[in-house]
């Protein structure tokens, strides 16, 4: 017989279960990464509308909230970008949308709700006219 180069059966078995074990191993550190990386993007976003929200209430003559988002975006030169204002009616690329009610002409809530809970987000996050971001709603904890 010829020596023949190449890997047995048993080599290559070794190898793809030595990869499963790795595979097993980082994919949840992965999914937990990228989880928290959500939430991370979604309470930025959500300072970043509370903050718009404050700003237009200032340049009111009225001193009023906006009755809702699309007052933000119909400002010249607009409050939100197009980019952020899609999250509002559908969930944005980090799996959060957000909700904007006004409750009186000087108070409002809005909320950042996981599309998918576990999967997207584990945390609502809540921020209303006191400016202060809490998890989950008003009586949460605050985050900020």
């Amino acid at each position: 017989m010829k020596n023949k180069r190449g890997f047995t059966l048993v080599e290559i078995m070794i190898v793809v279960a030595i990869i499963g074990i790795l595979a097993s191993i980082s994919i949840p550190f992965i999914l937990r990464v990228r989880l928290n990386a959500n939430e991370s993007v979604a309470k930025n976003n959500i300072r970043l509308l509370r903050d718009a929200v404050e700003s237009y209430r200032m340049t009111q003559q009225s001193s009023a909230y906006p009755s809702s988002f699309a007052d933000l975006m119909s400002a010249a030169p607009p409050y939100i970008d197009s980019v952020l204002l899609s999250a509002t009616s559908a969930p944005g690329k980090q799996g959060y949308y957000y909700t904007y009610t006004l409750v009186g002409s000087q108070q409002f809530t809005l909320y950042a709700n996981p599309s998918s809970p576990g999967v997207t987000g584990n945390n609502i996050f809540f921020v209303n006219e006191s400016s202060i971001v809490r998890k989950d709603d008003a009586s949460g904890a605050p985050i900020e």
